[in-house]
């Protein structure tokens, strides 16, 4: 059936509401100096990470995230997540806006624009990254405009969602005299509307970072998606009530 009135995107859930996301992330890099182009490494990295709603108050909700377990392989080689057991509480308004985090952290998430929307329908947001620069305390400050689409809506994994899709950049920035780095980003979200949480998202994020006689290619693919969902409710969308949850 036609929807001639849009969808609103916005997170919900309830307090105590626990959702569980499996992380992988793989990360590859192509190394060119003198003409001679060689693999410079590969990682690939699996995580399960828990997000509860502790309190929702208004259009604001304290979120704990933990990062229950996983593994980091790199050429081959596997070894525990070093940061398995680390907690990051955090305030989000129900657009997904992080407004306060315990932790000095990049992670962000697209940031849904009041009112309904319809299919096709566009909006743009801005998100600022540092860049080290090789020494200590040392960074390189760099602005992307993320420019986000409604593309469809569709039914997929048992949820009614909204696809948006997501691209940003090229955008290049000088490192050091002579050095620059460009950064490109394109991705798909599943957001599941009525129920209000993510359902999956895959971002790539590719860099190229160019010095003389030097060309340095570095591909970097996230995929989130939603594992298990341990509700204080049954599953019925009119029973839920405003949370949120971090996203790509």
């Amino acid at each position: 059936m036609l929807n001639t009135q849009g969808v609103i995107l916005e997170y919900k859930n309830v307090t105590g509401e626990t959702l569980t996301y499996k992380t992988v992330m793989d990360t590859t890099q192509k190394m060119t100096e003198g003409g001679k182009t060689a693999e410079a490494g590969q990682v690939h990295v699996e995580m399960f990470l828990t997000q509860k709603t502790t309190k929702v108050d208004g259009n604001t909700a304290d979120v704990e995230m933990c990062i229950t377990g996983g593994y980091v392989e790199r050429n081959a080689e596997r070894s525990d997540l070093p940061t398995a057991g680390q907690k990051i509480d955090m305030v989000m308004d129900k657009s997904g806006k992080i407004l306060r985090s315990s932790l000095d952290t990049s992670m962000s998430q697209p940031t849904f624009p009041k009112g309904a929307l319809q299919v096709g329908q566009t909006w743009d947001e801005k998100s600022t990254m540092q860049i080290p620069l090789g020494e200590p305390g040392k960074t390189k400050e760099l602005t992307l405009e993320y420019h986000y689409k409604l593309a469809a809506l569709t039914h997929e994994e048992g949820y009614e969602v909204a696809v948006i899709e997501a691209n940003a950049g090229p955008e290049t920035c000088e490192l050091q005299e002579g050095v620059t780095q460009t950064i490109r980003v394109e991705g798909r979200t599943l957001f599941a509307y009525q129920a209000g949480r993510l359902v999956s998202s895959k971002v790539r994020t590719h860099t190229v970072v160019k010095a003389p006689d030097l060309n340095v290619e570095t591909d970097h693919v996230i995929h989130i998606s939603l594992d298990k969902v341990d509700s204080p409710l049954l599953e019925t969308p009119s029973l839920v009530e405003e949370s949120f949850i971090i996203g790509m």
